[in-house]
């Protein structure tokens, strides 16, 4: 039991460090020598308490032990998909839809989109490690890329609507999404509605072929909750390759929608409203 006492403490004393912002006096090698100290047996106990997550080594960084911590903690999941290190700065993207459940899309496919993306570094201790990606450690910045792209969508259906607001989707607020908690991105709009999209499950591989090259699939849990504040519960799975050279990258996205749930307090407790084989809701290519 003190074993895995030591261990809660080490594990919140990293977690508290990083969501807070508190500086502790303690060293990162005093947190990693307390962590291998432990007893073996309690070790294996509180991996299997937190759902079997691989325990940290004194070869990681201490924010790669947090992840790898916080990824067997229901609510946190497993962690990012890493790109390599030529994905990290920001790229200016060209994205062409030509396929789209988008209501506001209606009438205008294809459609070419011109906006930002950006890759950061979730690596090192320090400001300085972390900007020069050490371990190869990059991830889409979520919270950016959503932002980026939403803006430039309104905007072409700004300018295909002359100006009208009937068919014009609403502004974005602000988007909440953080690297040491990947799968949740919430967004908030102006006219009080808001979305939660959450990776429940996702399967990424970084092939070593020289062509940076990474493939993910991720299982999406979405909720939009209306200006009543009453959720509509949907889900979907993306597909993605995306592929560098070192000076453009490359990219294929398929979305297929999984049905929707609606209403988890009403009817049946949320039967499925709509359901059925997924189909593909989108398809873009990005380059």
């Amino acid at each position: 039991m003190k074993g895995r006492a030591l261990i809660g403490a080490v594990v919140l004393r990293l977690l508290i460090q990083v969501s807070c912002g508190f500086a502790f006096s303690t060293t990162r090698r005093d947190v990693l020598n307390e962590a291998v100290a432990v007893p073996a047996a309690a070790a294996a106990a509180v991996v299997t308490t937190f759902g079997g997550a691989p325990p940290a080594t004194a070869a990681q960084t201490t924010a790669e032990a947090i992840r790898r911590t916080a990824g067997g903690i229901p609510g946190y999941g497993q962690p990012d998909v890493y790109f390599p290190t030529s994905y990290l700065g920001r790229w200016r993207a060209k994205k062409t839809i030509v396929v789209s459940d988008n209501p506001y899309l209606d009438g205008l496919l294809p459609v070419t989109l011109n906006y930002e993306m950006r890759f950061i570094s979730v690596d090192g201790d320090s400001k300085e490690e972390a900007e020069n990606a050490v371990g190869g450690k990059v991830v889409a910045d979520r919270a950016f890329n959503e932002q980026s792209y939403y803006k430039a969508l309104r905007n072409v259906v700004m300018e295909s609507s002359n100006g009208g607001s009937s068919k014009v989707p609403p502004a974005l607020r602000s988007v909440i999404w953080v690297p040491t908690n990947p799968n949740v991105l919430s967004s908030t709009y102006d006219d009080g509605t808001t979305q939660e999209i959450k990776v429940t499950k996702r399967a990424a591989t970084l092939q070593q072929d020289g062509a940076g090259t990474a493939s993910s699939s991720e299982y999406r849990r979405i909720s939009d909750v209306g200006v009543r504040g009453i959720p509509i519960l949907s889900a979907s799975r993306v597909l993605t390759k995306w592929r560098s050279d070192g000076e453009s990258v490359e990219a294929i996205e398929i979305v297929y929608a999984d049905g929707v749930m609606g209403d988890p307090m009403g009817g049946a407790g949320g039967a499925v409203a709509k359901q059925g084989a997924p189909v593909a809701s989108t398809k873009a290519r990005i380059s």
